[in-house]
C-alpha cells in the first residue's frame, strides 16, 4: 500500500512538473519595445497609455519603454534611426521620410481628429477672404496638411496665403492678443484655449462640416508606425503590442470613467504638469469626438491624399500603399474594429 502511495505521489509530481514546463515554454519570451509618443497628443494616444498603465503590455510578456518626445517629426526621425522601435505619428510626418525610403511603415491607425479653424470675431467668414492673410500653423505638420488639403478642395490658391510657424500653445495669443496672424489652425483637443481667448471658428468652415469631419484628409490621422528592421526580427512582439493596444481601445469603451482618470494622471505626471488634464477634461473631449478612435481603415483610401501631398509639394514622389502600410496585422485589427466601433 505504501509503495502504491509513493508511486502516486511520484506520478502527480511528474505531472505537476510537466504542467509547469508547458506553462513556461508556451508563454512568449519577454521582449522590450521602445515606444515614442507625444504628451501633447495624449488624447489620441489614450489606448496606448491605458495599455501601459493597466498592465496590458506586461500581460503580453512585453516590457514597453514609453519615450515622450516633442512632436511627430522627432518621433519619425527616431524611428528611422532605430532609436525607437514603435511610435505614434501623424500621417503627414510619415509621408516625406517614407517616400524617400526610410525604414518605417504604418501598421495600425489610432484615431482621427477633426481640425478647427479659428478667427477673430467679425473678421473673416469665408475661405475666399483668407487670400492675402496670415495663418498660424506648423508647416509640414498634421493640422497644416489638413488646412491645405481643405483649401485646395475649396479652390483657394494657398500661394496667396502666408503660413506662419507658431507653437500650438502660443496660437491663441498670436491670434487674439498680438494680432500677429489672422487665423489659426487647432486640433480639436486644443480648442478650449481658443474659445477661452474669445476666438471663434470661421463661419464657412463650420457650415461646411469641417469641425465634425472624421475622414482621412480632412482630419488629423494618428497612426502606429514601426521601424521595419525591428519588425523583421520581432514580428511576434509587434503583434502582441497591437493586442495590448486593442485592449486599450476596449477599456475606453467599457470603463470610460476610470480610463479618463488613467489618461489624465499619466499625462500630468509624465509632463510634470505641463499638460495637466483632469478626468472631466478627458471625458469632455471623448464626448465631443465620439468616433475618433479607429483600429482599421482601408489603406487604399490614402492614395488620393498622397496625390494631394505631391501637388502641394510636400513630397516629390507618391509612395505605394505597400511602401507606406504593412498590412500583415489587418485581420486582427479589422475584426476588433468591427466589434468595438461598427
Amino acid at each position: 500500500m505504501k509503495l502504491f502511495t509513493k508511486k502516486l505521489i511520484i506520478i502527480f509530481a511528474i505531472i505537476a512538473v510537466m504542467f509547469v514546463v508547458i506553462e513556461i515554454f508556451s508563454k512568449p519570451k519577454i521582449e522590450t519595445i521602445k515606444f515614442g509618443y507625444s504628451l501633447q497628443e495624449a488624447i489620441g494616444n489614450s489606448p496606448l497609455i491605458i495599455a501601459y498603465e493597466k498592465g496590458f503590455f506586461e500581460r503580453e510578456n512585453l516590457v514597453v519603454e514609453m519615450v515622450p518626445l516633442k512632436n511627430g517629426g522627432e518621433i519619425v526621425q527616431a524611428l528611422a534611426s532605430g532609436s525607437l522601435d514603435v511610435g505614434s505619428v501623424g500621417m503627414p510626418n510619415l509621408l516625406i521620410p517614407i517616400s524617400k525610403g526610410a525604414p518605417v511603415k504604418v501598421i495600425a491607425p489610432i484615431a482621427l481628429f477633426p481640425v478647427d479653424f479659428f478667427v477673430r470675431p467679425g473678421s473673416i467668414n469665408t475661405f475666399r477672404e483668407l487670400l492675402g492673410k496670415r495663418i498660424a500653423s506648423r508647416p509640414g505638420g498634421s493640422a497644416d496638411f489638413v488646412i491645405k488639403y481643405v483649401l485646395k478642395k475649396e479652390n483657394i490658391d494657398t500661394s496667396k496665403i502666408e503660413f506662419i510657424d507658431v507653437d500650438r500653445a502660443f496660437r491663441p495669443i498670436a491670434l487674439m492678443e498680438r494680432n500677429i496672424v489672422d487665423a489659426a489652425v487647432a486640433v480639436s483637443y486644443d480648442t478650449t484655449s481658443f474659445i477661452d481667448s474669445g476666438a471663434v471658428i470661421m463661419k464657412e468652415w463650420d457650415e461646411k462640416g469641417y469641425t465634425k469631419v472624421t475622414s482621412l484628409g480632412t482630419a488629423v490621422a494618428m497612426n502606429i508606425a514601426v521601424n521595419t528592421d525591428y519588425l523583421k526580427t520581432h514580428e511576434s512582439a509587434v503583434k502582441r503590442f497591437l493586442d495590448a493596444h486593442m485592449d486599450g481601445h476596449e477599456y475606453i469603451q467599457t470603463n470610460r470613467k476610470d480610463a479618463s482618470l488613467v489618461v489624465a494622471n499619466h499625462t500630468t505626471k509624465e509632463s510634470d504638469g505641463a499638460f495637466a488634464y483632469t478626468s472631466d477634461d478627458v471625458l469632455k473631449l471623448w464626448e465631443k469626438q465620439k468616433n475618433m478612435y479607429k483600429l482599421w481603415y482601408e489603406p487604399e483610401t490614402l492614395l488620393g491624399l498622397f496625390d494631394i501631398a505631391k501637388e502641394m509639394l510636400i513630397i516629390e514622389r507618391v509612395p505605394t500603399v505597400d511602401e507606406f502600410y504593412d498590412q500583415r496585422f489587418k485581420n486582427q485589427l479589422k475584426i476588433k474594429h468591427q466589434q468595438l466601433y461598427e
